[in-house]
């Protein structure tokens, strides 16, 4: 509109005859139709077309407000903006190599007391800087309310910018298949994704963490049709429950790291502008993406994220409860009568095991599962039921060698 209002000054020049008709034409091309029209056909230049391969981030660059960071380079350089690069994200945040907060420093300090934890989660958060899916993990900041877990993930995804995106956490559970996933949708050159404000008695799909995790190439279904991309983002999920996970997915545990959030901040002792104070771009942004940036060199000169054992502690307690049937068995079964014509029969199992289930507010496992689930631990024994005065019957499923301990009785 701007273009058609600037030609106006050359009516002057135009013949009087015909100055009529140009005043008409002018008018009449300041009608928003018409300006759409002209943008289409414009478009539709060769010289106009830009390819999605131009879009294509570079992984190892964040684009911050005054330039553009080498992430690779040994000594972090500090680039100027190349508009030629059609960077798709930028940090909301300016670099500044001299940028301290003694704020938050004394707030990792004060939720994260292990040093080693400290270390891996500053480890991580280097990692998520960069578009790299190398170290493939799924993080969980588990405990109880006011341990600082949303305060921490807030001035993160703040700094972050557009590189940073809140997804709802269903978008990783389990459930209707056939709805578009609009959190997954939102997902695409994005280097940090974070949740939070996970129900009870959900479960994660992991066919969805494992692609999304790992950079596999991800077909999603849309309105318009299919999106395909390469996921590039940092799953960071903060939790005051675990949602249920199978135990026996060892492709998903591998990818999995709990993070133990356990210092709880005394009521009395509550800052209530603590988080809009960290979460400052302007007042903390540069110390918090400097303490990142020191993660991000750990993160290198570690070959990676490693881990550290209090992660390790807590992620194998998490996958030791989310297998019901180990602790029914560690708890209610004897296996020291191999030999000794000793029997357990799959229905007095599991009538035994719903009882447990039920007085340890576990929920339980469909029947057939849990045949399964004692299947893939001992070897199953089919026995003759024996009828008086009939002879054999039918054969009953049970396993050899065991039996539930004292008289069987909840």
């Amino acid at each position: 509109a701007s273009h058609i209002e600037s030609l106006t000054k050359y009516l002057p020049a135009i013949e009087h005859q015909h100055r009529s008709q140009a005043k008409a034409w002018f008018a009449y091309s300041r009608r928003s139709e018409r300006i759409a029209a002209m943008l289409e056909l414009v478009a539709s230049e060769p010289e106009m077309r830009v390819s999605a391969e131009q879009f294509e981030e570079n992984p190892w660059r964040l684009v911050v407000s005054n330039g553009v960071l080498d992430l690779r380079s040994r000594k972090l350089k500090l680039l100027g903006h190349d508009p030629s690069t059609y960077p798709l994200n930028r940090a909301h945040v300016i670099y500044d190599p001299d940028a301290r907060s003694e704020a938050w420093d004394k707030f990792v300090v004060e939720v994260m007391p292990d040093p080693k934890l400290r270390s891996f989660v500053q480890r991580a958060c280097g990692y998520s800087l960069t578009g790299s899916t190398r170290d493939e993990r799924f993080l969980i900041l588990y405990g109880p309310t006011m341990t600082g877990k949303s305060t921490f993930l807030l001035a993160l995804t703040e700094l972050m910018g557009g590189y940073g995106v809140r997804f709802p956490i269903k978008s990783i559970l389990v459930s209707d298949r056939q709805k578009v996933n609009w959190g997954l949708l939102r997902q695409p050159g994005k280097r940090m994704a974070v949740c939070e404000e996970v129900e009870r008695d959900v479960e994660f799909d992991s066919t969805t963490i494992k692609p999304l995790v790992s950079g596999d190439p991800l077909a999603l279904r849309q309105s318009r049709g299919i999106l395909e991309f390469r996921p590039t983002c940092k799953i960071w999920v903060a939790v005051n429950d675990l949602p249920r996970a199978r135990a026996d997915d060892d492709p998903l545990w591998r990818r999995l790291s709990v993070v133990p959030f356990r210092e709880q901040v005394p009521l009395m002792r509550i800052n209530p502008l603590l988080k809009e104070q960290l979460s400052n771009r302007t007042v903390n942004g540069p110390a918090v993406l400097n303490w990142a940036l020191a993660g991000l060199r750990a993160w290198r000169k570690n070959h990676g994220l490693g881990s550290c054992a209090a992660v390790d502690r807590a992620t194998a307690e998490y996958r030791h409860w989310q297998d019901p049937v180990s602790l029914w068995i560690e708890e209610c079964v004897d296996r020291s009568d191999n030999g000794n014509g000793k029997r357990m029969n799959t229905s007095e199992a599991y009538s035994h095991y719903l009882g447990w289930s039920d007085r340890k507010h576990v929920i339980p496992l469909m029947r057939a599962e849990f045949a399964r689930q004692l299947s893939r631990r001992f070897a199953l024994d089919l026995e003759r039921e024996k009828k008086p005065g009939k002879g054999v019957g039918k054969p009953v499923r049970g396993w050899a060698g065991l039996k539930l301990k004292g008289d069987g009785r909840m």
